[in-house]
This record gives structure tokens, C-alpha cells and sequence, in this order.
């Protein structure tokens, strides 16, 4: 996409729901396909998903109630290179050095399971106060773009924004030891 194009394309999506695949997609996938697990070839960093309950927003009240509380979820884990607020909760990141490269399937399962296992103290941290963490270890997941917006069931939009944001760059090999702790 040429720099005119993606300045079209940014000011045609203002006030609209945007996603990203944090896992990097094979070439040759059509602009609108989201691609599957098989589709993804790289993974740059780890995230997590932490909604903060909202009457509006959320069905569900096993919730952490406040930014303080998203925090004490990650708190045990290594600093974030990235927090995103989207409007009713965090998208929290752990950058790598360099991209974990999916070779094939194997690799891809591997990479799930070190994902899952870096997320499971994290999610277990929210379990023992209460509160329901999703699980988002999946390679081809998406995320939303800071600088768009989050509307929920009828709620007027908020816009995603970057919280906090460092130089803070991990091995997959760091993160996974964090998680054997």
C-alpha cells in the first residue's frame, strides 16, 4: 500500500472499529481476509487482554474494577513494552528482540503452548481475586489499533490509545522462563 493510499484508507476507517493481526501473515492474502493459524509466519512479542468491567461493555461482573487492579494482573510478569487502552480495558505486549519466525505447524503449536504457558500465571493471578482473564494466546488474533475506536453494544465510541509505552524488548526464551516459574 503507497503512503496515499494508506492515508485514505486511515481517514475512511475514522470512527471505526480497527484491528491488527499481531501474528505476521503469509503474502498473498487478499486485503480483507483475516487469514487462519495456518496463515500466520511470525510472531513479534506476546500479549494479553484484560478487560475492566463495564455495565455496558460487559455481560459479565468477574471483572478487575480499575486500572490498579489490570496492573496487580501483571505485575509478576517482566515490564511491558506496551500498553493499549482500549476504552474498556488493557491490550498489554511484550516485544521480542526479533520475530519468533513460524516455520510450519509444529513450530506454530510450539508457539502456542509457550504463549499459553506465559500467560497461565497471569490469568491464574486474576482467578485468585476473582476476576475472569480471556484467553488470547492464539497466533492469529486480533487487536485493536490505537488511535480508532471501541463501541460496545449501543455505547457511545472510545477511542483506543497507547497507556505506556518502552524500549523494553524480550526473548521468547525470557518469557517463557518467567512463565516455568
Amino acid at each position: 500500500m503507497r503512503t496515499g493510499q494508506l492515508a485514505t484508507a486511515i481517514r475512511n476507517a475514522e470512527g471505526q472499529q480497527v484491528y491488527f493481526g499481531l501474528g505476521l501473515r503469509r503474502p498473498g492474502l487478499d486485503v480483507s481476509e483475516q487469514g487462519g493459524k495456518a496463515d500466520v509466519v511470525a510472531l513479534p512479542g506476546f500479549a494479553l487482554d484484560v478487560d475492566l468491567y463495564d455495565p455496558v461493555a460487559h455481560m459479565t461482573t468477574d471483572l478487575p474494577k480499575s486500572e490498579a487492579a489490570a496492573y496487580d494482573i501483571i505485575a509478576a510478569a517482566p515490564d511491558p513494552s506496551l500498553i493499549v487502552a482500549t476504552g474498556y480495558g488493557w491490550h498489554v505486549y511484550w516485544t521480542f528482540n526479533f520475530p519468533w519466525v513460524l516455520h510450519d505447524d509444529a513450530e506454530r503449536v510450539r508457539c502456542e503452548n509457550a504463549y499459553r504457558n506465559f500467560q497461565a500465571p497471569m490469568r491464574a493471578r486474576a482467578a485468585a481475586r476473582g476476576w475472569h482473564l480471556d484467553a488470547t494466546h492464539t497466533v492469529q488474533r486480533v487487536w485493536r489499533v490505537p488511535g480508532f475506536c471501541n463501541g460496545k453494544r449501543g455505547d457511545p465510541t472510545r477511542r483506543v490509545r497507547i497507556l505506556h509505552r518502552s524500549d523494553d524488548r524480550y526473548e521468547p526464551s525470557d518469557l517463557i522462563s518467567v512463565a516455568a516459574r
